[in-house]
């Protein structure tokens, strides 16, 4: 459960936190000069950006055309690949080329499939970290992925 607040001010529960209007509208989708893109953009600060925001880095745009709850999507496959094979997110990014490395992620995904890691998890985080915006996995997917995790336990 989610609580907002509707146009009335009344406080209202909502059943998927992700799919909250708050959230929504929240500064973490919106354009902040504290974005790990804007930071990236200006500085030698390393993030992890989707493939999206990596093209765009590389063109030095200001304000990339892209789908921030996809590309935050992205982001945070990347930060539990990382978490799960205890490595830094950096590890996975050609810095000079600015691009995501594809077979660190599969042979990566791979290993936490041998080491005991459930499929449903090693799933998951693959279809986060699809590299298509359109074919990645959305919020309510996610959702539903864990619904159904916790349903069969």
């Amino acid at each position: 459960m989610s609580l907002g607040t509707s146009e009335q001010s009344k406080a209202v529960l909502y059943p998927n936190p992700f799919l909250s209007p708050n959230l929504m509208s929240n500064s973490f989708y919106s354009p902040s000069p504290n974005s790990g893109y804007l930071k990236a953009l200006t500085s030698d600060y390393k993030a992890p950006l989707s493939p999206i925001l990596l093209t765009a880095l590389k063109n030095r745009q200001v304000a990339p055309e892209h789908d921030p709850c996809s590309s935050d999507i992205f982001s945070l496959g990347v930060t539990l690949l990382a978490t799960c094979t205890n490595q830094s997110f950096e590890g996975y990014y050609n810095w000079q080329k600015l691009s995501f490395d594809y077979a660190k992620k599969g042979q990566d995904l791979l290993r936490m499939s041998k080491i005991g890691y459930s499929h449903q998890l090693v799933e998951l985080i693959n279809m986060m970290i699809e590299e298509t915006e359109t074919r990645r996995i959305n919020l309510q997917q996610i959702q539903e992925v864990l619904d159904e995790v916790d349903r069969i336990g």
